[in-house]
Parts: C-alpha cells; structure tokens; sequence
C-alpha cells in the first residue's frame, strides 16, 4: 500500500501541499491537464523552483483573473463533477469541501447549504484541492497520514476582517488531532491545507513506511526562523508490519480485559504466594507485582491482575480478602494475542517441549521451563545447556 506522510513541522496549505506532492515526482502536465477541464476559467498554474533554508523545494504558483468570489457547496461540487477527473480525485476534492462546508457552518452557526465560502471558494483554493487530488491520483497514493499541527499565532486578515490565528475554521478542522506551537507567528495552517490533510488522511507517524521519495513544497514566507516548507514523504507500508498489524486488528481472542490492580506497602510479601495462586484460581489470564515507591517514601507494591470480564469482580474479592488493601482499581483495556500451540523438541537430553506463539509473519518459540529444568536436574547439566540444546534443536523455517 502506497502512503503519503506529510511532516507538518512548519504548517500546511494548499499550495505548499500541491508543490510538495509535485517536488515528490506527480506529473506536472498530467495535473496541469485535469485541472483544464474544470468548466471554469481564468486561471493559471505553475511550478517554481525555490528554495527555504538551503532546502530545494516547489512553490505552486496559482493566478486567477476573477476578483473576491463566493460560491456555495453546490456550486463548487458542480464544478468538480464537471470536469475530466476520476472517480476517486472527485469523491476526494468533494469530501474536502464538505469538510470546510461543516466547519464554516459550525462556526457561523447554520445549515451546510446556505454557506457561501469566501476565499476557499475562489478559484484558487479550487485548484490547490482538485490538483492535490489529482496529484495523489498520480502517485497512487492509497492512504495520507500527517505529523502534529503548528497552529501559529497572531492576527490575519480575511473577507471578514482580522482574526485571530488559527482561524476559527482552522480550529473547527483541526478538533481531534493533534497541534503543537513551533514558535513561529503568523498563520501556519490555513482551512485549505487543514481541510486536505484531516478530510483525507490522519494523523500518524512513520513506523510503518518504507520511504521512496520525498517532495518539499514552498509557501511565499522567507522571514521565518522554521524554513516555510511542508514535506511529503513517499513510500509503501512495511508488509511485514502490515500483515502483523492486519492479523493483530482480526485476533479477537480475550482481546476484552480488565486490569484489576491496587497499590500496597503494608504487607507480608510471603502472602502474595497465596494471592496469585487464588487469582489464577478464579480466572486471571495473568498476575504481576511491580515495585514501586509508595507515599511517605514507603517502597511497596503494584499487584495486577489481566482478568476477562466475567471474572473482574472475582479478582477484585480474592485481592480484597487476602491482602491488606482497602480497594481495587478496575480498568478496562484491549489486548492482541498471537495463535499459540505447543510442540516437543527431541535433544540428547529427552523430549523437551516447547512454545510458539505466531502471528502472520511474527513468531516466538521458547522452551519449556519447567522441562529444562528436570532434564538439568536428571542428568546433572547447567540449566542454560539444556536451554541452548533445546534451541539448537529447533527447525529452521515455518
């Protein structure tokens, strides 16, 4: 799977966007020709080379002939089903501005169909989403992820006055992800590079990217500390990573829990014997004790235990009665388990039975113990000899 990762460090827009999946390697005439047939005229792109703190980059240059232009949802989404587009650049431009649409009328408090954008609904604006869309298209981008927003600060100065930084649309598109102050002013986001990335993509980092490409886009500032620049990162999933984290979201085995736990710093530690061996009694898929500096200086105990719920009231009664605490904490959690089997190794030391968890790609195998531990004793071995034995006795492959 093919996957965009923008790296926000100095804010994002429409044009800086376009130039930086162009600067990636999008056809630039082959987005110059989707975009002439929108049924609208008077405008003209182009790319410039520039540059922004020694880094080379593009800045998309967008001029247009018409004056301060209003148009309403309906008119825009005509627009885009009037041109020669694909399917998917269309549904994608479409669900951007459906996404400005709900965040210019919740800031104006009305319905979605009376609102009659001002500076995204001209032309500008139109041609910085619809040829991001088509330059996605061009890569074969599948899915956008972006890094934390920088929101600037300060004033700007729009068609309804001057206004705070971020905008108000800005702060409506960005609720629910992540945001940050970079110490640059000014405004770094604007509702068009807010509506691109959080209308389409999410927010994530790069732990499951193979990098192949990487693109720098421009914005028109030269006076920042920050280079004003926004970069795309081009690149295909890990498969590996990703047909582990594919089996992980289907492995639904006890993948509901509770953690069932209290703090203790009063308490005979020979009792906590009895306290596991009761919680696994009663169900505990797991027991753990966790040292841990208590109040007053006092060092003590973190007792926990992974119960499913239909148990969780059954942990808690067992921790109650066998130890000295005077309440539980209860905390629902998910967990992902791997497919797990047992199989027996023959070794110059006997059957020795060992673990293997797997899950797609992902396998652990380990050996018993328990076993290692009775062929040592029976043929007056270190633990570790048997141990290596057994891992050497191991088949190599799946």
């Amino acid at each position: 799977m093919k996957i965009a990762h923008f790296d926000c460090f100095n804010g994002a827009s429409g044009d800086m966007i376009l130039g930086a999946l162009v600067h990636a390697g999008a056809d630039p005439l082959e987005i110059l020709r989707a975009l002439a047939t929108l049924p609208v005229q008077g405008f003209d792109v182009r790319f410039e080379k520039t540059e922004r703190g020694g880094i080379s980059a593009l800045h998309a240059v967008v001029e247009t002939e018409e004056g301060h232009h209003h148009r309403g949802l309906g008119k825009i989404i005509e627009i885009i089903e009037g041109g020669n587009l694909s399917e998917r650049v269309k549904n994608r431009a479409i669900q951007v501005f459906k996404r400005l649409a709900q965040a210019e009328a919740s800031v104006h408090d009305c319905a979605i169909e009376t609102i009659h954008f001002h500076e995204v609904g001209a032309l500008d604006a139109i041609v910085d989403i619809v040829g991001s869309c088509q330059a996605l298209e061009e890569l074969g981008i599948e899915e956008i992820t972006f890094s934390p927003l920088p929101l600037g600060s300060g004033t700007v100065r729009c068609a309804h006055g001057l206004l705070p930084v971020p905008a108000p649309a800005v702060l409506e598109l960005v609720k629910g992800f992540p945001v940050f102050d970079n110490g640059e002013k000014g405004e770094l986001v604007t509702p068009t590079g807010a509506a691109i990335l959080t209308a389409l993509g999410k927010s994530n980092n790069l732990s499951n990217l193979v990098p192949s490409s990487t693109g720098y886009g421009s914005g028109t500032r030269a006076d920042q500390n920050l280079p004003n620049l926004l970069r795309v990162i081009i690149g295909n999933a890990s498969e590996r990573l990703s047909e582990i984290s594919e089996r992980l979201s289907e492995a639904l085995e006890a993948s509901k829990v509770f953690l069932v736990e209290t703090n203790l710093d009063d308490m005979n530690p020979q009792f906590f014997e009895r306290v596991m061996e009761r919680l696994f009694e009663v169900g505990a898929l797991d027991v753990t004790l966790v040292q841990a500096g208590m109040k007053n200086n006092r060092p003590g105990v973190i007792l926990t235990a992974v119960s499913p719920p239909e148990f969780k009231e059954q942990c808690a009664a067992v921790i109650l009665e066998e130890t000295t605490a005077i309440g539980v904490r209860l905390i629902f959690a998910e967990r992902r388990v791997m497919e797990r089997k047992i199989e027996t190794v023959e070794t110059a030391f006997g059957p020795i039975r060992v673990k293997e968890a797997s899950l797609g790609a992902a396998r652990n195998r380990m050996p018993e113990y328990r076993d290692c531990l009775e062929a040592a004793k029976k043929f007056e071995k270190p633990v570790k000899e048997v141990w290596a034995a057994v891992i050497a006795a191991l088949p190599v492959g799946p």
